[in-house]
C-alpha cells in the first residue's frame, strides 16, 4: 500500500512540474513572443532545472501545443451552443458577440500566434486549426439564413481575429464592435435579398 501511494505522489508531482512549465512558457510567449523564448527562459522562469523542461517537452513541437490547449481550456472559443434557442437572424449578433468576447481574452496568444506562424510550423498548424474553426461557427450560424458565398466571405471576413482587433484599434469595445459586425452583415444580407 505505502509503495502505491508513494507512485501516485510521485506522479502528481510530475503533472504539477509540467504544468508549471506550461503557465510559465504561456507567460513568456505572452511577453515576449514564442520565438524570443528560450528553453532556458523557461526554466528559470518555471524554477526547474533546463534538462526537466526538455523531459517533459522535447521541443517546441511538443511544447507549443501544450500551451494552446491549455490556453484554449481557461479560455474556451465559443461553441454551436451559443445559437441554443435563437433562430434566423438573431443568429448573427450571438455568433459576433461569443467570438469577439473570446478575442478579447485571447488577444495577445492570437496576435503572436498569427505573427509568428509563418516561422513555425507547429503554430502555423495551431492558427490553420482555429481559422478552421471559426469559419465552421460562422457556416453553422449561417445555415438557416442560405446565404450566397460572397455573404459567407462578408461573414467570415467580420469573424477574423484581425477584424476585431481593428475595431479595438480604433476604440470599440467588443461588444459594441460585435453590433456592428452584425448590424453590417444583416444590413448587406437585407440589400441581397430586395435587389
Amino acid at each position: 500500500m505505502p509503495r502505491k501511494y508513494s507512485m501516485h505522489r510521485r506522479r502528481a508531482a510530475v503533472d504539477q512540474t509540467r504544468q508549471r512549465i506550461i503557465e510559465a512558457t504561456m507567460a513568456l510567449h505572452d511577453e515576449k513572443g514564442i520565438l524570443a523564448t528560450s528553453m532556458q527562459d523557461i526554466a528559470a522562469r518555471a524554477g526547474v532545472a533546463l534538462g526537466t523542461v526538455y523531459r517533459h517537452f522535447p521541443s517546441l513541437d511538443d511544447l507549443v501545443p501544450a500551451c494552446g490547449a491549455r490556453k484554449l481550456e481557461l479560455y474556451p472559443p465559443p461553441t454551436p451552443e451559443v445559437f441554443d434557442g435563437l433562430e434566423g437572424q438573431a443568429r448573427i449578433p450571438a455568433l459576433y458577440a461569443a467570438l469577439y468576447a473570446h478575442y478579447e481574452a485571447m488577444e495577445r496568444p492570437y496576435y503572436v500566434g498569427y505573427a509568428e506562424a509563418s516561422k513555425l510550423p507547429v503554430l502555423r498548424r495551431f492558427m490553420d486549426n482555429a481559422d478552421a474553426y471559426v469559419r465552421s461557427l460562422v457556416v453553422d450560424a449561417l445555415t438557416p439564413l442560405g446565404p450566397s458565398e460572397e455573404l459567407t466571405g462578408l461573414a467570415i471576413a467580420l469573424a477574423d481575429f484581425f477584424t476585431w482587433y481593428a475595431f479595438n484599434r480604433a476604440g470599440f469595445r467588443s461588444d459594441a464592435a460585435a453590433q456592428t459586425a452584425a448590424s453590417a452583415f444583416l444590413r448587406r444580407l437585407h440589400e441581397g435579398s430586395n435587389a
